[in-house]
C-alpha cells in the first residue's frame, strides 16, 4: 500500500506493506531527532539499518548524497521503490548487513514478532533469511567515499560489533558524527567509540551520538556534542 507523508515540509509517497508501523516510524523520527547531528555541513550521510527509507529520504534534503543500506529483503525492496518513486537521485540504495566480518549470516527476526521493522545479526528471535556483510570500513573503501559527515545507524544491537571490527580504525578518520539507537547489547560501545577518537554521549531518548573530536582541516575548533 501507498501512504501519503510530509516530513520537514516536503511530500512523499510511501510504500509498506499493510499493518506497518509508518506513522510510529516518523514519530520516532522526530522525537529522536536523528536528524540534529551537530555538522558544518552535510555532504555524504550513510543510513545503516534503512528500512523503509523514511530517515534517508528526510535527510536528503540536507546532503549531497545518501548511501542506505537495508539487508532485510522485503523491507530493501520496498526502500528502492520509494527511492525511485519520490525521485530521489542523490540516494544509493544497497541490500546488506553491516557486520564485524564479511561473509553471509543469518538475519533473526525482532524479540516482538509483530515489529516488522526490526531485524539482526543477533540471534534473538527466528531465523528470517541469509544476509551478505560486510564491514563499514570494506564499504566506504569500495564506494571511495573520502568523508562521511553523518553516520545513521539502527541496526539491532550490531553496532558494537562493527565498531570493533579489525578495520574501523582505518576509516574512523574519514566518519564525524555517528548517531543511533543504543542497544542493550552494546555495553562497551562508548569505550570503543573513545578509542577510536570519539566524544560519546547518550541521552534520555535511547539514542548515542558519537562525535569526532576534531574537524579535519581546522584543528584548533572541537565539535560539541551536547
Amino acid at each position: 500500500m501507498v501512504t501519503p507523508l510530509s516530513l520537514n515540509g516536503k511530500n512523499y509517497s510511501i510504500h509498506h506493506p499493510q499493518g506497518f508501523p509508518l506513522q510510529a516510524q516518523v514519530n520516532e523520527l522526530v522525537r529522536r531527532k536523528w536528524y540534529e547531528c551537530p555538522m558544518p555541513e552535510i555532504g555524504t550521510v550513510i543510513d545503516a539499518g534503512a528500512n523503509l527509507g523514511v530517515y534517508s529520504l528526510y535527510i536528503s534534503e540536507f546532503a549531497k548524497k545518501v548511501y542506505a543500506i537495508e539487508p532485510y529483503t522485503p523491507a530493501y525492496d520496498y526502500l528502492a521503490q520509494n527511492i525511485k518513486e519520490n525521485k530521489k537521485d542523490n540516494i544509493k540504495h544497497y541490500r546488506f548487513a553491516l557486520a564485524g566480518t564479511p561473509g553471509t549470516r543469518f538475519l533473526y527476526t525482532s524479540y516482538n514478532k509483530a515489529d516488522t521493522s526490526a531485524y539482526s545479526l543477533l540471534p534473538v528471535g527466528e531465523k528470517a533469511e541469509i544476509v551478505k556483510t560486510k564491514t563499514l570500513a570494506k564499504f566506504i573503501k569500495d564506494e571511495k567515499i573520502e568523508v562521511v559527515h553523518i553516520l545513521k545507524t539502527d541496526i539491532e544491537g550490531a553496532e558494537q560489533e562493527v565498531f570493533s571490527a579489525d578495520d574501523f580504525h582505518d576509516i574512523a578518520p574519514k566518519i564525524l558524527c555517528i548517531v543511533g539507537e543504543y542497544h542493550i547489547q552494546c555495553r562497551d560501545l562508548q569505550e570503543i567509540m573513545e578509542w577510536h577518537g570519539y566524544d560519546y554521549t547518550t541521552n534520555n531518548r535511547g539514542m548515542y551520538l558519537a562525535i569526532r573530536k576534531v574537524i579535519p582541516g581546522k584543528v584548533d575548533i572541537l565539535l560539541p556534542h551536547e
